[in-house]
């Protein structure tokens, strides 16, 4: 079940909790997220993994999933006579454009339901 808005509302809600309301990262993704843009430079997935204490398979899904919400870039890297991939974050400032994007769009949708409810509602009374 879907939590209400009102409830939503009413949370303490930090800035990185908008990667779980916007595009659906959970907890592990939010970590994983965090790590790599903290890091001064882009990560592994083995970096990732040693860093939070997990599974290769486990970092490598969830830097998977940031890169298909266009969260994280990767990059090929190549090495001697082979190639490994790094991750990075998005510049902040895209992201939260990407971010606001979502939430105007949401916004014309709810706003269009509400009207719509209005309309079909409208001449109903409780009484």
């Amino acid at each position: 079940m879907v939590a209400p808005v009102s409830e939503s509302l009413r949370r303490d809600v930090r800035s990185i909790d908008l990667l779980e309301y916007v595009y659906g990262v959970g907890d592990r993704g939010r970590a994983v997220f965090s790590l790599v843009a903290a890091s001064p430079e882009a990560v592994t997935v083995d970096e990732v993994a040693a860093s939070l204490d997990c599974d290769r398979s486990t970092a490598y899904r969830s830097i998977r999933r940031l890169v298909e919400a266009d969260l994280l870039v990767q990059t090929k890297v190549d090495d001697d006579g082979g190639y490994h991939y790094v991750y990075a974050t998005r510049p902040a400032e895209e992201i939260a454009d990407d971010m606001q994007r979502h939430l105007n769009d949401w916004y014309a949708r709810v706003q269009g339901l509400v009207q719509s409810f209005e309309e079909s509602c409208g001449g109903t009374s409780s009484a």
